[in-house]
């Protein structure tokens, strides 16, 4: 269950439950991110599936396959990835796009357009819990304190 509340009024604005077929998460949430904006989040599912969620109107925008069946989902994050121009000689920044990331038990790193939700990229990573993701510069970074850590573009 996913519950929005007012801060103001202690209010609940919008409620999200396993009622909505759209979002049920077998096995319940187990991690979330909110977008810069706070208009998204990206809900992970302990038993697998992730479900992206208009935080304004309190609907799921989008179910996301790209992890195994019943892999649980332990991290999810939105990164901004800087662009380049290449336009008229040097190379300069340009705007950068968002993406949201998400990491499960089954050893993917997966990459979304935070745009339209669909799958941008898939990497591998070791399963070895507890583990970071952040943002590093123009690359995401991954870790498994204290001894190994992974970049890429």
């Amino acid at each position: 269950m996913l519950i929005l509340w007012d801060p103001r009024t202690g209010e609940a604005i919008h409620k999200l439950t396993g009622q909505d077929t759209r979002f049920r998460l077998e096995g319940g949430i187990n991690c979330l991110a909110v977008n810069p904006t706070s208009t998204v989040a990206i809900v992970g599912g302990a038993e697998g599936g992730l479900r992206a969620v208009n935080l304004v109107q309190g609907t799921v925008l989008a179910q996301m396959e790209g992890h195994e069946e019943g892999a649980s989902i332990e991290q999810v994050a939105f990164n901004e990835i800087p662009t380049v121009n290449t336009g008229g000689g040097a190379a300069s920044s340009g705007p950068s796009v968002t993406v949201m990331v998400s990491v499960g038990t089954d050893g993917r790193v997966c990459t979304w357009e935070a745009s339209g939700f669909k799958l941008r990229s898939t990497g591998a990573h070791e399963v070895r819990l507890p583990f970071f993701l952040r943002q590093a510069g123009p690359f995401r970074e991954q870790g498994f304190p204290p001894c190994s850590t992974k970049y890429w573009p």
